[in-house]
């Protein structure tokens, strides 16, 4: 732990240096990303995860086997982060702005929900000494805590923080600065990853059948702001960043229809994953307590 810490350190440091030397939208042909931040983030999740699972199977069991159909959700969950934040996808989003919402919407609607619906903590803690699992599961478990998470202030303030930081990031002057510094735009990625995690975790975890009409209304609504979000953008009449019209990427899109083209993928697609989650929970909801009726029954 001591070294995941001073490693996760030296990697912001490095990170805010290299920040100072980037001033302006990167030009250049497709390439990899291997931000210091990113690659530690990303392969000491994945090696803790890897050693949980490992410790998991070696001790045997009927448990290893329920968690095969998680561990598969985690991977794919991380699989989409390295490619939205280390795949040349990276790079090409700072040079064409619906690429950059191909990026966020993996983030948001494709890793976040797989991560929540994998569980990985029950696996990642197995990758700690006995001890410090202890301390950990003990904060968890503590009351506060716990009354957080079953009351109404955390799902309230995951579906607020989500809707925030989507349409904070969005707006010209802090959309155009992440995209001119390198620390900034990771903060940017952060944010949407985090609160992503956080408002994914109120609608698919452990707890939202307890609260089912509250998940409903908070995909509807996370639905509909960013469907309108989308839409601005797609119906606009002019370019809104001026970072891609001082880039030189555009040679096949102009810098507005490079845009409106993002708008649509935040629009449509993207909303149409709210709609799927939302119909996957109603029938989860309804038909789960019929069939273990009718097992009763038989």
């Amino acid at each position: 732990m001591r070294f995941l810490i001073r490693g996760a350190l030296l990697c912001l440091l490095t990170t805010v240096v290299d920040a100072h030397t980037v001033d302006a939208v990167p030009a250049g042909g497709w390439r990899w990303s291997f931000s210091p931040w990113v690659v530690f983030c990303v392969a000491g999740s994945g090696l803790l995860y890897a050693t949980g699972y490992f410790n998991l199977w070696r001790q045997g069991g009927p448990r290893r086997s329920a968690f095969k159909l998680r561990t598969a959700a985690f991977v794919a969950g991380w699989l989409s982060v390295a490619v939205a934040l280390m795949s040349p996808l990276h790079a090409a989003g700072a040079r064409s702005f619906s690429l950059h919402m191909v990026q966020h919407e993996i983030l948001i609607v494709v890793a976040a929900p797989l991560l929540v619906a994998a569980g990985p903590w029950t696996i990642i803690l197995r990758a700690l000494p006995p001890d410090r699992r202890h301390h950990l599961k003990s904060l968890f478990r503590d009351r506060a805590w716990r009354r957080l998470r079953s009351g109404w202030a955390f799902p309230l303030l995951a579906w607020l923080g989500h809707a925030a930081v989507l349409w904070l990031w969005h707006l010209p002057p802090f959309f155009d600065r992440a995209l001119q510094n390198e620390s900034i735009h990771n903060i940017e990625h952060l944010s949407f990853f985090l609160s992503a995690l956080m408002f994914w975790s109120v609608a698919i975890g452990p707890r939202a059948r307890h609260r089912q009409g509250l998940v409903l209304l908070f995909l509807f609504t996370t639905m509909i702001h960013s469907g309108a979000l989308g839409a601005l953008l797609a119906l606009a009449h002019r370019p809104w960043y001026r970072a891609y019209l001082e880039s030189d990427s555009t040679a096949v899109l102009t810098p507005l229809v490079d845009q409106q083209l993002g708008g649509l993928i935040m629009w449509m697609p993207a909303g149409f994953v709210y709609v799927l989650a939302a119909m996957a929970l109603m029938a989860r909801w309804t038909l789960m307590p019929r069939a273990l009726a009718a097992m009763h029954r038989s």
